[in-house]
């Protein structure tokens, strides 16, 4: 019997998705441990594929940058700012 690809779909092996609270433990941890605790993540937002977190500078309501998470919770290093980027940008005037 051959399957037709809806139904592959629908029995693939996918990664968990975790939640918006996950995430943001996860991105909180790492921007603690890369940059430092003056930098805070904002709610992270599903866009259907990824989660977006967007880094901030709360002491002076800036903007710094953003951080891109699978689905399962890996850091898409390669979508997100870097630390060194994020530090740069919060040291900015």
């Amino acid at each position: 019997m051959a399957l037709n690809q809806a139904q592959l779909e629908s029995n693939s092996i996918r990664p968990q998705r975790l939640t918006a609270e996950a995430i943001s433990d996860l991105a909180g941890t790492y921007l603690f441990e890369k940059v430092g605790d003056a930098v805070a993540a904002e709610e992270p937002v599903w866009d259907g594929e990824k989660w977006r977190v967007k880094v901030t500078l709360p002491s002076l309501q800036k903007e710094l940058g953003k951080l891109i998470f699978a689905a399962d919770g890996q850091l898409v290093a390669a979508e997100s700012d870097s630390p060194a980027l994020l530090e740069e940008k919060a040291n900015e005037d």
